[in-house]
């Protein structure tokens, strides 16, 4: 009589890449690339919203018959020569948004990994 395998899953974290090329790449073959865009607050209300941060998360990349989930982090800040116009860095964060719509399905909102290591330590009997 064989013995069966016994799988158990676990949860894998979001692998942080550093290169929007190498994310692309990744997010052509994703079930679901999940974007969530951060705003700078106004303390008016008539000031047009300019996007702050873009993350990024491509879900269920096969890899080695693994799946994984790769994330990437968009920063106003790492735009070099955007620093004072911050429409023009709302323009081309907004044309990441369009270039990933066009070949995958693209969902707005967050996704919720579970607790962080830190929290399940915090929670430890």
């Amino acid at each position: 009589m064989a013995l069966m395998k016994q799988e158990s899953t676990t949860l894998t974290p979001p692998i942080v890449l550093e290169d929007y090329a190498d994310f692309k790449g990744f997010a052509k073959n994703a079930a679901v690339i999940v974007y969530f865009p951060e705003f700078f607050v106004s303390p008016f209300l008539n000031d047009q919203k300019r996007l702050r941060r873009l993350t990024l998360t491509a879900l269920g990349v096969q890899v080695k018959d693994v799946t994984l989930t790769f994330k990437y982090v968009f920063d106003y800040d790492k735009l070099d020569g955007y620093e004072d116009a911050s429409t023009a860095g709302d323009d081309l964060l907004s044309e990441i948004i369009h270039g990933l719509d066009l070949g995958s399905t693209l969902v707005r909102g967050t996704v919720d990994m579970g607790i962080s290591f830190g929290e399940a330590l915090t929670i430890r009997p």
